[in-house]
């Protein structure tokens, strides 16, 4: 049942303050059972009570940490750690796949670094390892050009 109009010809949520406004509308938009979840969500009394929960942050927080929980880094470094590169699998496909895994692990600046080493542990080729190690300035990128050829 909708509200009747003020006298000014305002809907009384007008009125309401925007989170509010912004709470009801994603509240509309996102479906029975995300309705659902939403009110099961529990907040921590931190922001202003009358406030509390209803802070489109706060709850697109709420929602972020229930649909991507909290990852196993161990798990995640294990699965990083033990990926080969399979017999015929051109590089460039190895090395998206160890990035995919790597966006899990949070290595943060050393993403490329651990890559790197990864890669330098799947080569076959020890002629090829060995150049790789003794270079100081070796990078990604280079070392990806090197191991290109090999197939």
């Amino acid at each position: 049942m909708t509200q009747p109009r003020q006298e000014n010809g305002d809907w009384p949520a007008a009125k309401a303050p925007i989170w509010l406004r912004q709470i009801a509308i994603l509240r509309h938009c996102i479906g029975e059972e995300a309705v659902e979840i939403l009110d099961q969500f529990k907040f921590d009394g931190t922001a202003d009570p009358a406030e509390d929960g209803n802070r489109l942050p706060d709850v697109l927080q709420k929602f972020d940490s229930y649909f991507n929980p909290r990852r196993n880094l161990l798990y995640e470094w294990y699965v990083f750690m033990s990926m080969t590169k399979s017999d015929g699998e051109p590089i460039d496909m190895f090395v998206k796949r160890l990035k995919t895994q790597a966006n899990k692990c949070e290595f943060a600046g050393l993403q490329d670094m651990m890559i790197l080493v990864r890669c330098v542990f799947g080569i076959q080729d020890v002629r090829l390892k060995g150049k790789l190690l003794q270079d100081r300035n070796v990078n990604l990128a280079g070392a990806i050009d090197l191991i290109r050829p090999l197939r």
